[in-house]
């Protein structure tokens, strides 16, 4: 999948909504949420506007480590 640039607002609201919670960071924020015992880690960078391939990043990471549906994750960042 491809996304255009994104709003880190918008990223940041939606991995929030998922339980993820900001525990600091310097030039990136870091975010974790545990599921079935695993510790999942996003690392977000501080920037008002997301890249592409950094967007597409962080989805693959909620589908693949979080297991959010790929489907709900299109509906929630655009």
């Amino acid at each position: 999948m491809h996304y255009k640039s994104v709003r880190k607002k918008i990223i940041v609201r939606y991995v929030k909504s998922l339980g993820f919670v900001w525990v600091g960071g310097k030039s990136h924020d870091k975010y974790v949420a545990e599921k079935d015992g695993k510790t999942v880690v996003l690392i977000i960078p501080r920037h008002a506007t997301i890249s592409p391939g950094t967007v597409n990043n962080i989805v693959e990471n909620l589908v693949k480590d979080f297991g959010v549906d790929l489907d709900e994750v299109k509906k929630n960042i655009r």
